[in-house]
């Protein structure tokens, strides 16, 4: 068997310039990304492997003591792959700010992955009430079932989110899809959320983004929107430039338009 350990990272330092939803305005510069990353992947022998990571961040502060970003474990084979994790899962739309459905969950969690059929994979995962520190509870506990494709320029997935509607104190389940599809000179993709909150509000998120590489520059621009029985209605732009320097330094500018979930008036970021 033989094992190989990785270590990743970012840094990042940023200017930025902010309108609230009250009005005030406020501009600086400061430290935005400061994380560690420590991989590893062995060969178990058989057909077996296996992968495992630890990571930690908050370190942007003279004297500030690092926060963990999570574990994860996962061994895969023939029959697919069995992982446990409370690593943040990406977020699922753009503007996180308004489509706070479509959110990652930093939970613990168990998934098992079906080996690729035909540019098809399955997925079910059993989401814990907690994260972390050996807890465990049943309350806000989830399970996940979905099925992804890869095929060509097209790719896609579905999935469901099914609750005990007795004990989750946020959520009474949702549905979502997504596909995106490469164009050769932009890939687009489309995403929608359905959701029903623990108090029975109903709403809908969206999310629309195109990604263009330009050479050494990538364009994207990004449309979010969140509308529910509850009266909200959100909605948000966001157009960022990032030009790589290097395999891995790149410079980036962000403009970013949402509206508030207070005050309706749509607060205004650069970056």
């Amino acid at each position: 068997a033989t094992a190989q350990v990785t270590i990743t990272g970012a840094i990042g330092a940023r200017f930025e310039s902010s309108v609230t939803a009250a009005g005030a305005e406020d501009k600086g510069i400061g430290m935005s990304d400061s994380a560690i990353k420590f991989s590893t992947s062995e060969d178990l022998g058989g057909g077996l492997s296996l992968a495992a990571s630890a990571g930690f961040e908050n370190m942007t502060k003279n004297g500030a003591a690092p926060a963990g970003t999570g574990v994860s474990i996962a061994i895969s084979g023939e029959f697919g792959t069995v992982s446990f994790s409370n690593v943040e899962s990406g977020d699922y739309l753009p503007n996180d700010s308004i489509t706070t459905v479509g959110n990652g969950s930093a939970n613990d969690r168990m998934q098992y992955d079906t080996p690729t059929i035909n540019g098809f994979k399955g997925f079910v995962q059993y989401g814990d009430g907690t994260a972390g520190a050996g807890a465990h509870s049943t309350t806000n506990s989830s399970m996940v079932y979905g099925l992804n494709y890869s095929g060509g320029p097209l790719s896609a997935d579905v999935a469901v989110l099914k609750v005990d509607t007795s004990k989750h104190t946020t959520s009474d389940g949702w549905n979502r899809f997504g596909a995106t599809y490469d164009l050769g000179v932009a890939s687009v993709r489309y995403a929608q959320i359905n959701y029903k909150s623990a108090t029975a509000v109903e709403g809908k998120e969206t999310g629309l983004t195109v990604t263009a590489p330009l050479g050494a520059l990538t364009a994207s621009a990004s449309m979010a929107s969140h509308k529910d029985d509850g009266s909200a209605k959100l909605d948000g732009t966001e157009f960022s430039l990032t030009y790589a320097l290097s395999k891995r330094t790149s410079v980036n500018a962000t403009f970013r338009k949402y509206d508030s979930a207070t005050a309706g008036v749509s607060p205004k970021r650069d970056r």
